[in-house]
């Protein structure tokens, strides 16, 4: 005996109503106009905060590996890039590091910049790390002290005393960042600051 189906139940499974049209329609333009504006953009990557941790967790191993290698590395600064480098003994030449996806040439999103202000020495009679590194290099291979690095990291564990400033040129907001003679880097809060202040 063959089965009848009705009417009802063959009109339902052709298609969709059109109230059913117009909710997905509705869903998928509101999906586009949160996904639309984010595309082509990394906002991880744009974050200052984030940025600054970058620069952080490079500085630090930097200064981790230069004592466990034994080598003089350096970071070469620019307004708008940094580079991990390490010492070559047999060239006499600081080169970047390769094999190590960390210590690549990092490129700072567009609008930030990068300051920096080395510490001063306490004692003015006494040579600076940065000192001896320089003439390490330029007195053995006549280089030029601009095309050298600005901070170093000994095998010691001893690195420059810098301050670095990370700046959105466009919104002006900031970020500090200090390094000390014993290679700690340190990002200070505001409360940090106002404590120093009292």
């Amino acid at each position: 005996m063959p089965i009848s189906i009705s009417a009802t139940n063959s009109r339902r499974s052709l298609g969709f109503t059109l109230l059913e049209v117009l909710v997905v329609v509705t869903l998928l333009a509101l999906l586009a106009s949160m996904v639309v504006p984010m595309m082509g953009r990394n906002t991880e990557t744009e974050d200052l905060d984030f940025q600054a941790k970058h620069l952080k967790d490079v500085i630090q191993q930097l200064a981790e590996n230069s004592m466990f290698r034994g080598e003089l590395m350096a970071l070469r600064l620019d307004d708008t890039r940094y580079q991990p480098q390490r010492y070559n003994i047999d060239d006499q030449v600081f080169e970047p590091i390769v094999g190590n996806d960390l210590f690549t040439e990092f490129e700072l999103p567009t609008n930030y910049l990068l300051e920096w202000t080395l510490t001063e020495q306490d004692d003015p009679g006494q040579s600076s790390l940065n000192q001896v590194a320089a003439n390490l290099v330029t007195t053995q291979n006549n280089v030029d002290k601009d095309d050298l690095p600005q901070l170093y990291f000994f095998p010691s564990g001893e690195a420059t005393p810098v301050t670095l400033i990370l700046r959105d040129g466009e919104k002006g907001d900031e970020v500090k960042l200090e390094l000390d003679a014993v290679g700690r880097v340190d990002i200070p809060t505001d409360e940090d600051e106002l404590d120093e202040d009292e």
